[in-house]
């Protein structure tokens, strides 16, 4: 991985950029703004721009510093762009905090699942730091309480500590250091040195590297800042008076651990945990059922980049532009709601059915329905829209033609099939309205 380029141009090549604005250009701007947040890295190689793309650029950022936010943090000054696309996420998420869709989760969905999403995270964000273990492997070191037999299983174990930690004790609590430390202590108990387990790094060789070309990265703050910075961050994070959006807010405390690498190692799980913690006491509890990580972890390329976007845009004026990390973050949260929504129609469907079988098992009950005539009603139920025929039940319940025509007929006289005539056969067709 490569540090990004950030194009350079002097108050020429801006008065220069400036002749091409016109309402063609007005679109590019609303694509590569508010659609998409796209960064010079990606920009200086599209096709068929109207314009060079030297000047697109010049002009994208023109637009940008009119709506730039600024986050004041120690002595630094971030940036980010609230565009159209993350301003209506943030619309659309708030939503899910209503009290229809509450309820709906609360019907639907038992501790079980809930149990199974807080496993899935904690695996996945493992596996982001590099865990070498499938998801069911892990799933079964994690419920089968064993001891953990190497450090793989040992990250994801205790990933799953700490996360059950946050979820039971610190949800309603504010930010503290000695919290963020038990946090970290959790996550790399018998990972690494014990000097360094729950404890702030005291050195300063902690620089993130290119694994493939040694180059450097980023080079953290000095480690006597950790303290002070981490104390701000706390503050940052139990401030309700000022108007960050919660969820922008949990990103951006998920970027400044990345940014201040407090520790040794670990920092990268401890961030998304704290932002998981910050997520529940901000009373988003839909994030006790989304697996956020699990799409870090397909898109981990993306993720670095996220972070290094954000230090490319670093000069004079500002420490960083953090509208690539939020845009990034944000897309994974969208994802995983989305897969908790297909998960939730699913489950919704199950318990119609379930509710349908357990009525008609109620007005079946005195005629003496058999286990197989009990199993093809289930399959009725199942499959609504399926055609049945006297041979399939042959064929899958292992009877005679004139057990499995009676079977169905059954089921005919009750209103729950219809039966129709198709060429010489007989099909049988749920009865959409029983």
């Amino acid at each position: 991985m490569k540090l990004p380029e950030v194009l350079e141009y002097t108050k020429e090549d801006e008065k220069k950029a400036l002749y091409y604005y016109n309402d063609e250009i007005i679109g590019y701007i609303k694509k590569y703004n508010i659609i998409e947040y796209i960064h010079w890295d990606n920009l200086k190689y599209k096709k068929g721009l109207p314009i060079e793309p030297k000047y697109l650029w010049i002009l994208l950022n023109m637009d940008r510093k009119i709506h730039f936010k600024e986050l004041n943090f120690h002595n630094w000054t971030f940036k980010y762009y609230i565009n159209g696309k993350i301003q209506q996420f943030l619309g659309a998420f708030d939503r899910l905090k209503n009290i229809e869709f509450s309820k709906k989760i609360n019907d639907l969905i038992n501790d079980k699942y809930k149990i199974n999403a807080i496993i899935e995270e904690s695996i996945a964000s493992s596996q982001i730091e590099g865990a070498k273990t499938t998801t069911k492997m892990a799933k079964e070191v994690i419920k089968s309480g064993k001891k953990p037999k190497n450090n793989d299983e040992i990250m994801v174990y205790n990933n799953h500590v700490a996360m059950k930690y946050i979820t039971n004790e610190l949800k309603n609590k504010d930010f503290t250091i000695d919290e963020i430390l038990k946090i970290h202590d959790l996550i790399s108990k018998d990972l690494i040195e014990n000097k360094y387990v729950g404890e702030f790094r005291t050195i300063d060789d902690v620089i993130v590297k290119d694994i493939k070309t040694n180059k450097t990265l980023h080079i953290p703050p000095n480690h006597e800042l950790i303290e002070p910075l981490i104390n701000e961050l706390c503050n940052f994070a139990n401030n309700k008076e000022d108007s960050t959006h919660p969820i922008i807010k949990g990103i951006i405390i998920h970027f400044l651990i990345g940014y201040i690498h407090p520790f040794v190692d670990g920092n990268g799980r401890t961030a998304r945990a704290l932002f998981y913690w910050y997520m529940l006491n901000s009373r988003y509890t839909i994030f006790e059922y989304l697996k956020v990580s699990e799409f870090i972890n397909k898109s981990k390329g993306k993720y670095k980049n996220s972070y290094l976007y954000v230090e490319s845009h670093k000069c004079d004026e500002y420490e960083g532009d953090l509208t690539y990390f939020i845009g990034y973050i944000l897309d994974c949260i969208e994802k995983s709601i989305n897969k908790f929504n297909e998960e939730l129609k699913v489950l919704e469907n199950e318990l119609k059915h379930n509710n349908i079988y357990n009525n008609l098992l109620n007005d079946l009950k005195n005629n003496n329905l058999n286990l197989r005539q009990l199993g093809i009603l289930e399959e009725i139920i199942k499959n609504p829209k399926k055609k049945f025929t006297i041979k399939y039940i042959v064929n899958s319940y292992g009877v005679a033609y004139a057990t499995a025509r009676n079977d169905l007929n059954i089921f005919a006289e009750f209103g729950i099939l219809q039966k129709k005539k198709a060429g010489k056969e007989f099909i049988y067709v749920p009865n959409i309205d029983f």
